[in-house]
């Protein structure tokens, strides 16, 4: 039983998220690619980071650094939904203004997230904003 310690740690160690160095190559590829490829490195992105065990200061920073591509390349609520597979848990809410409401999506995640959609009578919804939350939503 104990000869087969030192296989599960080096299975254990392979396991591991890849380091923040091995991450710029995909957030480059993301933030260069049409929208359409871009959403799948974005959803790569959020599963690498879900599972990723740097500091939550460090975390912040490349959830940031997401928030600024996602903004960029996933203009509709599909493509945001698309982009976060898994969508674990979101809140939804609504300001109505007049001839327009804006629409806040509050995604629970280790670090929070905030979409902001705007739609205007008579157009479809589009993405506003996008920003971290450092405390996520209770």
């Amino acid at each position: 039983m104990l000869h087969c310690l030192p296989l599960l740690f080096s299975a254990l160690l392979q396991v591991q998220a890849p380091p923040r160095d091995d991450l710029d190559p995909l957030f480059a590829l993301a933030a260069t690619a049409e929208p359409t490829k871009a959403l799948p490195a974005l959803a790569k992105l959020v599963r690498i980071l879900d599972e990723s065990p740097v500091p939550r200061s460090d975390l912040k920073v490349q959830w940031d650094r997401w928030a600024k591509i996602a903004q960029e390349k996933a203009k509709t609520p599909e493509n945001v939904l698309q982009a976060l597979v898994p969508v674990v848990n979101k809140r939804v809410s609504r300001q109505i203004l007049f001839h327009r409401y804006l629409e806040y999506w509050d995604i629970e995640r280790a670090t929070g997230l905030r979409f902001v959609f705007e739609a205007q009578r008579g157009q479809d919804i589009s993405l506003r904003s996008v920003s971290v939350v450092s405390d996520p939503i209770q």
